[in-house]
This record gives structure tokens, C-alpha cells and sequence, in this order.
């Protein structure tokens, strides 16, 4: 399927023109300050869903009790 796109639409325009500039990029990832909302580091990310799935497992092994 092509891709098409409206140069000057504000609704359908080239999927680039919606990221970050690398520079950019570079900058804020470097900051550790990517606008995002999941944590970009993934040793923090596993640790932090274990740590999760852990206290979930504990709430299903009481109320299973």
C-alpha cells in the first residue's frame, strides 16, 4: 500500500515531520529527559515490573489463603 501525505496538511502530513530532530533526540535521551511515559532505561524497567508482578502474585496468594 503506498504511502501518501499533504505537504502543508496539518492532519495528513509525512509521518517524519512527527519526530523528534536527532539532535534533539540526542539531547533530551542524553538528559535522560525523553518525553515519554514508560522508563527508557530497561534494567529499571524489569526491575520495576518484577517488583510489580512480585506484590501482585502476594495479593492473589492472600486472598487465595
Amino acid at each position: 500500500m503506498p504511502v501518501m501525505w499533504v505537504p502543508g496538511s496539518r492532519q495528513f502530513k509525512d509521518f517524519e515531520e512527527y519526530l523528534l530532530r536527532r539532535e534533539r533526540f540526542a539531547e533530551l535521551r542524553d538528559a535522560r529527559a525523553l518525553p515519554v511515559a514508560i522508563e527508557t532505561d530497561g534494567e529499571r524497567y524489569l526491575r520495576t515490573r518484577l517488583a510489580l508482578l512480585k506484590e501482585k502474585l502476594h495479593q492473589v496468594d492472600q486472598l487465595a489463603a
